[in-house]
């Protein structure tokens, strides 16, 4: 691919793909990577073509839960479901890894005082 072509690629993408994105893979065309941008434009591309709405944790049959708006392409907050328990399961870890005062205080200010399960056991 040359630095022409890349480019030229790159505004079919401008919707879909991130900005920052789209200006580094421009950036390391304009530098002479070819390579580099080629290989970076064509991971992007097939991040993008994985994606289904349906499986994202946040559509609903409403709608985004995550969004206001109901543009789904290149959104960067797209997760499965499955990568969205993990991370939920990933914060109690840590949370729970925490001494009690601060495990209290971060349950109390971000959780309402409530979360799942006995906290006093861990």
């Amino acid at each position: 691919m040359s630095k022409e072509k890349i480019i030229k690629e790159l505004k079919n993408y401008r919707e879909t793909m991130p900005r920052q994105t789209l200006k580094t893979i421009r950036g390391q065309a304009i530098a002479g990577d070819i390579e580099g941008a080629s290989k970076g434009f064509n991971k992007e591309i097939k991040k993008l073509e994985g994606r289904s709405v349906e499986d994202c944790f946040a559509y609903t049959s409403r709608g985004c839960k995550a969004l206001k708006v109901k543009n789904c392409q290149g959104c960067n907050f797209y997760k499965t479901k499955e990568e969205a328990e993990a991370g939920r399961i990933k914060v109690m870890e840590r949370i729970m890894s925490l001494d009690k005062d601060r495990r209290d205080h971060i349950i109390e200010t971000y959780y309402g005082g409530k979360m799942g399960g006995n906290l006093d056991e861990c």
